[in-house]
């Protein structure tokens, strides 16, 4: 009788055992499966939201930047700086020589004061609405701003672009352009992204009189 007693209470202590380890077991499959859906709402929902805020606001920075940075380098710069303009004695252009040294200068002056303005302007972080957090689009303009600091500026590229356009019978508009090429990296806790910025501006321009030579105007527009 005592030995039935005995081997009753054994098999509930066993059960109870084996209640309490396939408990644990629940509760720890039950908080890695909450964890997997938090992960997967964020990655999925927040991250492609607050990116998407930042890569907009990084595209404005970078845009004002250039713009900040132009009025500096470029206010004195006249075509004649840039352009030496030839022609015959019927008028004719024979020759249009560009000053390396100048636009090199330039380009390089460029590029610096372009990369320390943009570093300038996001060294107090990228503002992203709070709200934007929760990974709710209805949502994702509202609440007050919080700064999203992991951000740097890695590369920033400046080159001269000219294009020729027709203004008329024998006049050509000879416009020279400076195209600034940068990276922004955005840093995320799982990710780095980096958004491309492009942008253009306008360094001077003349309007041409006289049969200008053909490889010139190779992929020239009309107006």
């Amino acid at each position: 009788m005592v030995n039935d007693i005995e081997c009753t209470t054994e098999k509930i202590y066993r059960k109870g055992r084996r209640f309490k380890k396939r408990k644990r077991v629940f509760s720890f499959l039950f908080v890695l499966f909450i964890a997997a859906i938090v992960f997967a709402y964020n990655r999925y929902f927040v991250f492609n939201q607050v990116y998407e805020i930042c890569r907009a606001e990084s595209l404005t920075i970078s845009a004002e930047s250039l713009n900040e940075a132009s009025l500096l380098s470029l206010s004195s710069v006249e075509y004649s700086d840039l352009i030496r303009v030839e022609k015959d004695a019927s008028g004719k252009i024979t020759l249009l020589s560009a000053n390396s040294a100048k636009i090199n200068k330039i380009n390089k002056d460029l590029a610096v004061k372009c990369e320390v303005i943009m570093s300038d302007k996001i060294a107090s972080g990228i503002p992203v609405p709070l709200f934007s957090f929760s990974g709710l689009r209805i949502l994702s303009g509202f609440g007050p701003t919080v700064r999203f600091k992991s951000v740097s500026v890695p590369r920033v590229k400046s080159e001269f672009v000219s294009e020729f356009l027709s203004a008329g019978i024998n006049q050509t508009l000879h416009s020279l352009y400076v195209k600034i090429d940068c990276e922004i990296d955005l840093i995320f806790p799982l990710e780095k992204k980096t958004v491309e910025c492009s942008s253009t501006v306008l360094v001077s321009e003349a309007v041409l009189v006289g049969e200008v030579p053909e490889f010139y105007l190779k992929g020239a527009r009309s107006a």
